[in-house]
Protein backbone atom coordinates (compact mmCIF):
# COMPACT_ATOMS: atom_id res chain seq x y z
CA UNK A 1 0.00 0.00 0.00
CA UNK A 2 1.24 3.40 -1.09
CA UNK A 3 1.54 6.36 1.59
CA UNK A 4 -1.23 7.63 -0.70
CA UNK A 5 -3.60 5.27 -0.14
CA UNK A 6 -2.65 4.50 3.27
CA UNK A 7 -3.28 8.58 3.69
CA UNK A 8 -6.86 7.82 2.77
CA UNK A 9 -7.39 4.81 4.32
CA UNK A 10 -6.71 6.51 7.48
CA UNK A 11 -9.58 9.46 7.03
CA UNK A 12 -11.53 6.75 6.13
CA UNK A 13 -10.80 5.10 9.37
CA UNK A 14 -10.94 8.21 11.43
CA UNK A 15 -14.19 9.28 10.15
CA UNK A 16 -15.62 5.86 10.66
CA UNK A 17 -14.93 5.43 13.94
CA UNK A 18 -17.73 7.82 14.99
CA UNK A 19 -20.62 6.46 16.67
CA UNK A 20 -22.79 9.11 15.39
CA UNK A 21 -20.97 10.40 12.14
CA UNK A 22 -22.40 13.75 11.18
CA UNK A 23 -23.42 14.90 7.74
CA UNK A 24 -19.89 16.49 7.16
CA UNK A 25 -18.14 13.41 8.41
CA UNK A 26 -20.59 10.97 5.87
CA UNK A 27 -19.63 13.67 3.15
CA UNK A 28 -16.27 12.94 3.66
CA UNK A 29 -16.26 9.00 3.78
CA UNK A 30 -18.41 9.79 0.22
CA UNK A 31 -15.65 11.45 -1.42
CA UNK A 32 -12.87 8.93 -0.15
CA UNK A 33 -15.20 6.69 -1.14
CA UNK A 34 -14.83 7.68 -4.99
CA UNK A 35 -11.23 6.92 -4.19
CA UNK A 36 -11.38 3.23 -5.85
CA UNK A 37 -8.20 2.17 -3.37
CA UNK A 38 -10.20 3.58 -0.23
CA UNK A 39 -11.59 0.45 0.75
CA UNK A 40 -12.41 1.06 4.24
CA UNK A 41 -15.01 4.09 3.21
CA UNK A 42 -16.09 1.88 0.80
CA UNK A 43 -16.71 -1.21 3.04
CA UNK A 44 -18.75 1.97 5.70
CA UNK A 45 -21.27 2.07 3.09
CA UNK A 46 -21.89 -1.40 2.38
CA UNK A 47 -22.37 -2.45 5.54
CA UNK A 48 -24.92 0.39 6.92
CA UNK A 49 -27.80 -0.12 3.94
CA UNK A 50 -30.19 -0.58 6.57
CA UNK A 51 -29.39 1.95 8.38
CA UNK A 52 -32.14 4.39 7.86
CA UNK A 53 -30.10 7.71 9.57
CA UNK A 54 -27.07 6.77 6.68
CA UNK A 55 -30.06 7.10 4.20
CA UNK A 56 -31.31 10.35 5.41
CA UNK A 57 -27.41 11.54 4.95
CA UNK A 58 -27.54 10.52 1.86
CA UNK A 59 -30.36 11.99 0.30
CA UNK A 60 -29.03 15.33 2.02
CA UNK A 61 -26.07 14.83 0.13
CA UNK A 62 -27.52 14.47 -3.23
CA UNK A 63 -30.37 17.73 -2.59
CA UNK A 64 -27.09 19.77 -2.00
CA UNK A 65 -26.52 20.12 -5.27
CA UNK A 66 -24.61 23.84 -4.96
CA UNK A 67 -22.62 23.00 -1.56
CA UNK A 68 -19.00 22.39 -1.39
CA UNK A 69 -19.95 18.46 -1.21
CA UNK A 70 -21.40 19.31 -4.73
CA UNK A 71 -19.13 16.95 -7.31
CA UNK A 72 -17.91 13.11 -6.34
CA UNK A 73 -20.20 13.35 -2.57
CA UNK A 74 -23.33 13.84 -4.72
CA UNK A 75 -22.82 11.21 -7.27
CA UNK A 76 -21.66 8.74 -4.63
CA UNK A 77 -24.46 9.31 -2.37
CA UNK A 78 -26.78 8.52 -5.09
CA UNK A 79 -24.36 5.26 -6.22
CA UNK A 80 -25.34 4.23 -2.47
CA UNK A 81 -29.08 5.19 -2.45
CA UNK A 82 -29.41 2.35 -5.42
CA UNK A 83 -28.05 -0.03 -2.53
CA UNK A 84 -30.09 0.34 0.21
CA UNK A 85 -33.27 -2.07 1.07
CA UNK A 86 -36.46 -0.86 -1.00
CA UNK A 87 -38.52 -1.28 2.20
CA UNK A 88 -36.71 1.81 3.46
CA UNK A 89 -36.27 3.42 0.16
CA UNK A 90 -40.13 3.57 -0.33
CA UNK A 91 -40.86 5.40 2.42
CA UNK A 92 -39.02 8.28 0.62
CA UNK A 93 -41.05 7.74 -3.31
CA UNK A 94 -41.56 11.37 -3.67
CA UNK A 95 -38.37 12.95 -2.75
CA UNK A 96 -36.37 9.89 -5.11
CA UNK A 97 -38.53 11.25 -8.01
CA UNK A 98 -38.16 15.49 -6.84
CA UNK A 99 -34.06 14.19 -7.09
CA UNK A 100 -34.23 12.32 -9.96
CA UNK A 101 -36.09 14.91 -11.91
CA UNK A 102 -34.05 17.45 -11.05
CA UNK A 103 -30.71 16.33 -12.14
CA UNK A 104 -30.86 17.10 -16.33
CA UNK A 105 -27.02 15.27 -16.48
CA UNK A 106 -25.71 18.08 -17.65
CA UNK A 107 -23.56 19.49 -14.71
CA UNK A 108 -21.14 17.52 -12.61
CA UNK A 109 -22.04 14.24 -11.89
CA UNK A 110 -23.64 13.87 -15.44
CA UNK A 111 -24.37 10.34 -14.87
CA UNK A 112 -26.57 10.92 -11.20
CA UNK A 113 -29.58 10.45 -12.76
CA UNK A 114 -29.02 7.17 -14.17
CA UNK A 115 -27.82 6.05 -10.58
CA UNK A 116 -30.84 7.54 -9.01
CA UNK A 117 -33.15 5.45 -11.73
CA UNK A 118 -31.27 2.46 -9.81
CA UNK A 119 -32.96 4.20 -6.73
CA UNK A 120 -36.29 4.69 -8.38
CA UNK A 121 -36.41 1.16 -9.38
CA UNK A 122 -35.25 -0.58 -5.99
CA UNK A 123 -38.12 1.72 -4.10
CA UNK A 124 -40.68 0.82 -7.10
CA UNK A 125 -41.57 4.41 -7.07
CA UNK A 126 -44.48 4.95 -8.79
CA UNK A 127 -44.56 6.49 -12.13
CA UNK A 128 -40.37 6.03 -12.17
CA UNK A 129 -40.86 3.53 -14.71
CA UNK A 130 -41.92 5.56 -17.65
CA UNK A 131 -39.46 8.26 -16.96
CA UNK A 132 -36.65 6.08 -17.09
CA UNK A 133 -38.28 4.82 -20.23
CA UNK A 134 -38.15 8.29 -21.49
CA UNK A 135 -33.84 8.83 -20.52
CA UNK A 136 -32.97 5.73 -21.61
CA UNK A 137 -31.17 6.27 -24.93
CA UNK A 138 -29.11 3.74 -26.35
CA UNK A 139 -26.29 6.53 -27.28
CA UNK A 140 -25.98 7.26 -23.54
CA UNK A 141 -22.65 6.40 -22.20
CA UNK A 142 -24.49 5.62 -18.92
CA UNK A 143 -27.58 3.98 -20.33
CA UNK A 144 -26.21 0.35 -18.84
CA UNK A 145 -27.76 2.02 -15.35
CA UNK A 146 -31.47 2.77 -17.21
CA UNK A 147 -31.46 -0.50 -18.69
CA UNK A 148 -30.29 -2.17 -15.34
CA UNK A 149 -33.48 -0.04 -13.33
CA UNK A 150 -36.09 -0.80 -16.00
CA UNK A 151 -35.10 -4.89 -15.40
CA UNK A 152 -35.53 -4.11 -11.85
CA UNK A 153 -39.17 -2.65 -12.23
CA UNK A 154 -39.60 -5.82 -14.85
CA UNK A 155 -38.91 -7.85 -12.31
CA UNK A 156 -41.74 -9.53 -10.00
CA UNK A 157 -41.64 -8.13 -6.47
Amino acid sequence: MNDYVAGLEQQAQQYAATLTPSLTDTRELLILSAAKSCVTAHRYFETRLSDSALLEHLLATVRDADGYFSGDARIQASFYLGQFAPSLLASHSSELLALYDAEDGEGAGGCMRGLLARALAAARVPGGRERILSDSDPERPDNWLFVEAIDTYDQVA
